[in-house]
């Protein structure tokens, strides 16, 4: 399995730039992957169970809730090559503590790294240009003061986890400039290896 996983704040393109990629190098795009125990129908029964642990103060439990999806999704789809819109990166950088870094320490350990975490980055202006295109009532529209702190624990959690990484500002990037940026750094990483 070779596993690019596509991180940054809501807005900033990660599902387009995910599906793009995953048709132009065919691999599977994984979203939301616990939400395929519950099956098609039953997506609203994920939301909300979703949307009760991320209420929860004990940061351990959210950790654990999206920790079990990555080892669900290594374990289904390990003779697959996948692309994820978000990974351990941002269940981390979304936690905001650090007293569950052992969590993603063992999870580390028992699924491994993703080949390559690509960052998107975009300023506060264009997130929130994007965010009024998508839905002027998005509730990710409140999630964008959080951006610069996010993105430094993007970051922060793949350079102490020594995961290899990109940081992409996609300010002024259409998605395929994008899209022909991971896939130059995934060539360059083949080299490497």
């Amino acid at each position: 399995m070779i596993h690019i996983a596509i991180e940054g704040i809501d807005g900033v393109g990660k599902t387009t730039v995910s599906e793009l990629l995953s048709k132009e190098i065919n691999y599977k795009y994984v979203h939301k992957p616990l939400s395929e125990i519950f099956g098609e129908n039953k997506i609203s029964e994920y939301i909300g169970l979703r949307n009760k642990i991320n209420t929860m103060e004990n940061r351990n439990i959210t950790a654990w809730f999206y920790c079990l999806g990555s080892i669900y999704m290594y374990e289904k789809y390990k003779k697959e090559n996948i692309i994820t819109d978000r990974h351990l990166a941002s269940n981390y950088a979304w936690g905001d503590v650090e007293y569950n870094d052992d969590i993603f320490d063992l999870v580390l350990k028992k699924i491994g790294k993703p080949k390559l975490t690509v960052i998107l980055y975009a300023s506060e202006e264009i997130l929130k240009k994007r965010i009024l295109m998508r839905n002027k009532n998005d509730k990710d529209l409140k999630k964008i003061e959080y951006s610069n702190n996010h993105y430094k624990r993007l970051e922060k959690f793949c350079i102490n986890k020594k995961i290899n990484y990109i940081f992409i500002n996609t300010d002024k990037l259409t998605p395929k400039n994008i899209v022909d940026i991971i896939k130059k750094s995934m060539g360059d990483l083949n080299e490497k290896s």
